[in-house]
This record gives structure tokens, C-alpha cells and sequence, in this order.
């Protein structure tokens, strides 16, 4: 992998627990950092004609169901809709964007070694976030919420625990699959 493809996506990594939303109150930086790795590996974005297919049929489903839905529902707010379909899309560019670069083994080594640092690092975070709270050091929800956060009186508990649950699952399957090798 090139060193700036490299670099970027340790950078992606290590600002997963970041959730702080800086420009136009809307973008993090792991987004932000992804958007350039996206823009970055466009050239190389290699589709079949399937998985072109199946994609197009995703975006094409979901514009027109929810084009319905904020018919009936007289939803006017463009912004927020359009937000809706960004989120969706900037899954599936992400996805492509790391389908196309490849690794050798130090580099997976370390981006593994820099996703469990993460990962243990927001598990520990749930602890010392009730701590805080509870002690009245940092004045938030009582339900955790990501560390470096704008704003801990809302919380984003939901998504929170599908981290960290899915990434207990990374982690263990990957142990399983490596200790099969």
C-alpha cells in the first residue's frame, strides 16, 4: 500500500473515538479523512457488473421509498433527507475505496494492532465516563457516550454499543479464523 493510503487510514482509525462534529456541525474527522481517501482511490474503484447492478438497485430502492415517505410524511427538510442518502453513499464509497488498495503484512499487522488499541480504548472509556459523570467531573448523560464528544448531554449510546459489540465480534471471529490457520 502506498505510504499516503497507509498514513490516511491509521489516520481514519485513530480518530474513530473522536466524535467531535467540527465542520458545518456536521462532518467528524474520521469522515472528513475518509472523504480524502476516497477522492484519493477513485481512479482505482473497480466494479463488476453485479455488483454495479446490485448497488445502483440499493441507491435507486432507497431514493424512491423515501421519496414516498417524505410525500406522505410532508417532510420539507432537504437538508436532513439529503443527509440520509450521504450516509448510505459514503458507506458504500468507503467500502469501495478499501476494496482497492492493497496491504502486505506489516501494514495489516499494524492497522489490527491500531484497531484493537482503539477498541480496548473506548472499552475502557465506558468506565471512566461513569466516573466521571457520577462524580461530577464531566457534566453528561448517565448512558456513556464516545470520548471527545461536542455534547455528552445527548448521547449516541446506540451506536456506541454497536462498536463496541461489533468489534467484539471482529475481534473474536478474527481470533477463530487466525487460530485455524
Amino acid at each position: 500500500m502506498k505510504r499516503r493510503y497507509f498514513l490516511i487510514i491509521s489516520l481514519i482509525i485513530l480518530s474513530i473515538p473522536i466524535n467531535y462534529s467540527f465542520l458545518f456541525g456536521f462532518f467528524r474527522l474520521v469522515e472528513v479523512l475518509s472523504i480524502v481517501l476516497i477522492i484519493l482511490t477513485l481512479k482505482k474503484w473497480k466494479l463488476d457488473s453485479i455488483e454495479l447492478f446490485l448497488w445502483l438497485s440499493f441507491f435507486i430502492l432507497i431514493i424512491f421509498s423515501s421519496f414516498i415517505g417524505f410525500q406522505s410524511m410532508n417532510y420539507t427538510n432537504l437538508i436532513n433527507g439529503l443527509g440520509f442518502f450521504y450516509k448510505y453513499f459514503f458507506i458504500f464509497a468507503f467500502l469501495i475505496s478499501l476494496s482497492s488498495i492493497r496491504v502486505n503484512q506489516k501494514q495489516l499487522k499494524i492497522i489490527y494492532n491500531l484497531l484493537y488499541s482503539v477498541y480496548f480504548f473506548l472499552l475502557i472509556w465506558v468506565f471512566i465516563y461513569t466516573y466521571l459523570v457520577s462524580n461530577k467531573i464531566l457534566v453528561g448523560s448517565y448512558r456513556p457516550s464516545f470520548p471527545f464528544s461536542n455534547n455528552y448531554q445527548t448521547s449516541d449510546t446506540h451506536l456506541y454499543a454497536n462498536y463496541l459489540s461489533l468489534g467484539f465480534v471482529f475481534f473474536t471471529l478474527l481470533k477463530e479464523i487466525l487460530g485455524s490457520l
